[in-house]
């Protein structure tokens, strides 16, 4: 059995997670998707295109949006505005956003944080810290079950709520989902799971993700 895959949040370009995890659920890109039809590429050196880069159409905005998908580091004012729904301070520093980690690796993509291996959760590396301002987060359009990509630090943020899981079967793929809560439930076909987001209901089963 595939254990979940904690795959936080993204780049402007393919997935999301890390300090400082879209498109709005049932495929609506929010009138934000730039219509590439007819353009003219001649001369165009397509090659120089990485893969963390998102393409313009997969780019939701900035800030947490509206399905509240910061990531670790990103300064929040409630619960509501981050991926993994805990935003907490650390001492006499700002509110940040705290992910849930099992390796420092899924919490300094964005900034200088690390795990807390006793609460399982990302905090600061220094008793004094900053966090970064919600406008230098850019979301992504993909809504809840797309298909994303893991594997890198900030994978996640090609979805509109910035996480990007799989669960079940090894055969089963990553899919796009969201932060949930008993204030936010999730869309029809999923549900909350304690960890705060918006699980399969089967999750033992195979399932496959939208294009």
């Amino acid at each position: 059995m595939r254990t979940v895959s904690l795959a936080f949040c993204s780049v402007v370009g393919l997935a999301a997670c890390g300090f400082q995890t879209n498109a709005i659920p049932g495929g609506s890109d929010g009138g934000n998707a730039v219509d590439l039809l007819g353009l003219d590429l001649t001369g165009v050196d397509l090659a120089s295109v990485t893969a963390p880069d998102l393409a313009a159409s997969s780019v939701g905005g900035t800030g947490p949006g509206p399905l509240g998908a910061l990531p670790s580091g990103f300064c929040c004012s409630d619960n509501s505005q981050c991926r993994n729904r805990r935003c907490i301070k650390a001492g006499s520093g700002p509110s940040y956003c705290a992910d849930d980690c099992f390796s420092d690796g899924a919490c300094n993509a964005w900034g200088a944080l690390r795990c807390d291996l006793t609460n399982y959760y990302c905090v600061p590396t220094t008793a004094t810290y900053d966090c970064l301002p919600q406008a230098q987060y850019t979301y992504g359009a993909k809504p809840i079950g797309a298909c994303c990509q893991s594997g890198f630090g900030k994978s996640g943020q090609e979805c509109a709520g910035g996480l990007c899981y799989s669960e079940g079967p090894d055969s089963n793929p990553f899919f796009c989902t969201q932060g949930c809560s008993s204030n936010e439930p999730c869309p029809i076909g999923y549900f909350c799971i304690p960890d705060h987001w918006c699980s399969k209901l089967d999750t033992n089963g195979p399932y496959t993700c939208q294009p």
